[in-house]
């Protein structure tokens, strides 16, 4: 079955997983004090965040939201217009806002707006073209015009520094193939043991290439420069 705009059954699950451990790293090393997600869909990953504040401006996504979070964190705005001063937060993230933008210079803006209300860090997580199944899907409707490998390059040009990169949510099935499991209302529920075993594998066991090239997405996490070669 294809999965909806809803859920993905265990690949979605897997992916919450493996990448709340990720941001419960990111968390431990860093602190950051204010996180915004935009583009945050249902907000279950900034869970693992002390208040975070929450951006989405799409209908189906918003109703959901507000069942994880309270209103007080959660803003509809224009993601291209982030109602927030510059240098707002320790920590700007998003999962999948630069997944579909249909042209590189409308990427750029969108990584302009980020980087401008960010004050130290900056993670992305964008779809892994060299996965095969995202490979076709970018022959057809999803960022034609990016070639992933260039990521990092796009990042270090908008005044970036980068920390790490990598790839990430690498389960041993297909992405896009609808595996039943909990419900959109139950997905914060991420005490699957299969899962927990391979995001344990993943993490400690599966080799970098092999990665590559079964990572749903690509990650990348940027600091924020000051002065010369970089903007307030």
């Amino acid at each position: 079955m294809i999965m909806t705009i809803y859920n993905e059954g265990f690949g979605t699950l897997y992916e919450r997983m493996i990448r709340k451990e990720y941001l419960k790293s990111i968390k431990d090393r860093y602190n950051p004090l204010g996180v915004l997600e935009v583009k945050c869909g249902f907000g279950v990953d900034s869970l693992i965040f002390e208040s975070p504040i929450l951006v989405e401006n799409r209908p189906e996504y918003l109703a959901g939201c507000r069942d994880t979070h309270t209103d007080a964190h959660l803003i509809s705005s224009d993601f291209m217009n982030l109602p927030f001063r510059s240098n707002s937060f320790d920590l700007v993230w998003s999962s999948c806002l630069l997944d579909d933008v249909p042209s590189k210079q409308i990427f750029l803006d969108h990584l302009s707006e980020l980087k401008r209300v960010c004050k130290k860090y900056l993670l992305l997580f964008v779809s892994n073209d060299l996965h095969p199944t995202h490979g076709i899907l970018k022959l057809g409707t999803r960022k034609p015009w990016i070639d992933i490998r260039t990521l990092p390059a796009l990042i270090r040009n908008s005044g970036l520094s980068i920390i790490e990169k990598g790839n990430i949510d690498s389960p041993p099935w297909l992405s896009g193939i609808c595996l039943p499991s909990h419900s959109r209302s139950d997905s914060r529920n991420l005490d699957s043991p299969m899962l927990k075993n391979w995001v344990n594998i993943e993490k400690k066991y599966l080799p970098g290439i092999a990665k590559v090239f079964m990572g749903h997405q690509v990650f990348v996490l940027a600091e924020k420069k000051y002065g010369k070669g970089g903007n307030r």
